[in-house]
């Protein structure tokens, strides 16, 4: 049942809205005043997060004092640990390097919307949750291709042979690898 309220019917949009605003300024005063102390409770609350995470950070050694990505530290922190080899070592490296270039590269305006300021002093967050976004799926692929190439190895012999002989890279021989096995295991089980 819409009409037609075009200015042929003489109804005038105006003076309906400033009828309206007169009567209803209190009310939008004070639900404009309700969302913009639900927004500042939310921006404080945001805030006191970032400001954990950045300290959380700092202590792992992913973030130095200015809260930003610390490459260097990173790399110290894995000597602490006992690597499963050299391989995975240089491997985990360039990780952290990659995943640094991506974080640090994104286009202007993601980097100047995620900036928060707090106690903590100023954080990049778009810098830091793509950095640790790309860590988390790096580290995991890492590792996965760890137990590929120890799986390759024990049965085959060095991975550097067999790239030697297909002309492949490392990527394309786990991924063809893993193709191969989880095709074997469909074919055992009957899928």
């Amino acid at each position: 049942h819409h009409k037609d309220h075009s200015s042929k019917s003489g109804f005038n949009f105006g003076m309906l809205r400033q009828a309206r605003d007169a009567g209803d300024t209190t009310k939008d005063l004070e639900l404009g005043d309700k969302l913009i102390a639900k927004i500042n409770a939310h921006k404080e609350s945001m805030v006191a997060d970032i400001g954990n995470m950045t300290c959380v950070l700092q202590e792992c050694g992913m973030l130095n004092a200015e809260n930003e990505l610390d490459v260097r530290s990173m790399k110290q922190k894995l000597n602490a640990y006992t690597l499963p080899s050299e391989w995975f070592k240089n491997r985990f490296e360039n990780l952290i390097d990659n995943c640094y270039e991506m974080a640090t590269n994104l286009p202007a305006n993601i980097e100047e919307e995620n900036v928060v300021s707090g106690d903590f002093g100023k954080v990049n967050v778009g810098q830091i949750k793509h950095f640790l976004k790309c860590y988390k799926d790096e580290h995991r692929k890492l590792c996965m291709d760890q137990d590929t190439k120890n799986k390759i190895e024990d049965n085959y012999g060095p991975v550097a042979d067999i790239l030697e002989q297909t002309n492949w890279t490392e990527h394309q021989l786990f991924t063809a690898f893993m193709y191969l096995i989880t095709k074997d295991d469909n074919e055992f089980f009957g899928y």
